[in-house]
């Protein structure tokens, strides 16, 4: 039981994440610093987790997982509350009534200071909001997981996500066909823009394609990658209403940054590997890391050769794959090489030497060979 209590530190990092924002300041800054700064590091110092094999306490893993949404949506309540004039919802008053004085807080704040929040927002929709949303939403036969899911996604923009990842990427990954496989040599930077538009252009085809076969026209209300877009709208007019056009814009920004953290969790998942067309998805095709505080942070989402071979499972159903390549850091870890694309570059240049030689079969090493980045004879990537 004990070990799997670890699952609440990312709604207990948005818990601590809210009480910074209603405390102003300096404090703004604390999530950031603490992603940035000290879980990369603890992520290495902490090493890899070890199944013991108990057994899950399955409806509070659940429970978890629902919890993000009202969490995630509070963050952002009192965050775009910097920009309202006066009390628009009563928000003030209420917390006067526990003593806290944020308008105190809100009206002696620094750009600075702000700046803190905007990206611990940012890390928030992404690092929390889509990937549990990510859970969900692989929770296909139940609707209310799926509801759960796009909502979280909506905070992103990425309602898409829950349509292009569940029929598109985990049935082309690996792929020229795949959005969201990052090419060898291609920076995070220009993958998260394919990714985007590519990524969008799929869930529309896909959508549109389903609603085909069931005689339904691309443009009706049925068309969920339309519908799922004025979720979002309604998040960015709740947050207009609430401190107006800056606050909105502030959304929109914080909106797009976690995308891009989803981004680049793509690109590290992925990096370089491909797969022959129509051939099964193995073990090989994803790249795994279990160190303990990745894992804990994104619900086993590290453990990615498993989950796509086994789509369906839930998360702390995920166990280690042997036959999996295995990146040498955390994902947390990971993300910030990629941050800096000459780093990464060289970080996963022997990794995909090994890839090449001991993972590779012939005709995978033959797609590599005809685009011109087999690492193992050109040392390109």
């Amino acid at each position: 039981m004990m070990r799997y209590l670890r699952f609440a530190s990312m709604n207990a990092f948005l818990v601590a994440n809210a009480a910074a924002l209603l405390a102003g300041g300096w404090w703004l800054w604390i999530a950031f610093i603490a992603v940035v700064v000290f879980a990369s590091p603890a992520d290495e110092v902490f090493g890899d987790d070890r199944p013991d094999g108990s057994a899950p306490p399955e409806k509070l893993l659940t429970a978890l997982l629902y919890l993000t949404l009202p969490l995630l949506a509070l963050n952002c309540f009192i965050f775009v509350h910097y920009w309202a004039k006066g009390d628009p919802t009563h928000f003030l008053a209420f917390l006067r009534w526990f003593g806290i004085d944020f308008d105190a807080a809100r009206t002696s704040i620094s750009a600075m200071q702000l700046a803190g929040g905007f990206f611990s927002i940012g890390i928030y929709i992404g690092a929390a909001g889509t990937n549990v949303a990510h859970e969900l939403i692989h929770r296909t036969a139940d609707s209310r997981a799926l509801l759960v899911g796009r909502w979280l996604l909506a905070f992103s923009f990425d309602t898409t996500f829950s349509i292009e990842h569940v029929h598109g990427h985990h049935r082309y990954v690996a792929t020229e066909r795949d959005p969201a496989t990052a090419r060898r040599g291609e920076t995070v930077f220009g993958f998260a823009v394919r990714s985007f538009v590519m990524g969008n252009v799929s869930a529309f085809r896909i959508e549109a394609e389903r609603l085909d076969r069931l005689g339904i026209g691309a443009t009706s209300l049925h068309n969920r990658a339309i519908t799922g877009q004025f979720i979002s709208a309604f998040l960015v007019g709740i947050a207009a209403l609430i401190g107006g056009a800056p606050a909105a814009l502030v959304f929109i920004v914080c909106a797009l940054q976690g995308k891009f953290y989803l981004e680049a969790v793509n690109y590290v998942e992925h990096y370089g590997l491909v797969r022959v067309p129509g051939s099964r998805v193995e073990a090989r095709h994803s790249w795994n890391c279990y160190r303990t505080l990745s894992s804990a942070i994104l619900y086993n989402l590290p453990r990615h050769s498993h989950h796509h071979r086994y789509a369906a499972k839930p998360f702390w159903s995920l166990e280690q794959e042997a036959e999996g390549p295995v990146l040498p850091h955390g994902y947390l870890t990971m993300i910030l090489f990629a941050l800096v694309p000459p780093l990464f570059k060289l970080r996963m240049k022997p990794l995909l030497e090994a890839w090449d030689r001991d993972c590779a079969s012939d005709a995978e090493r033959d797609i590599l060979t005809r685009a011109g980045t087999l690492a193992i004879l050109h040392r390109t990537a």
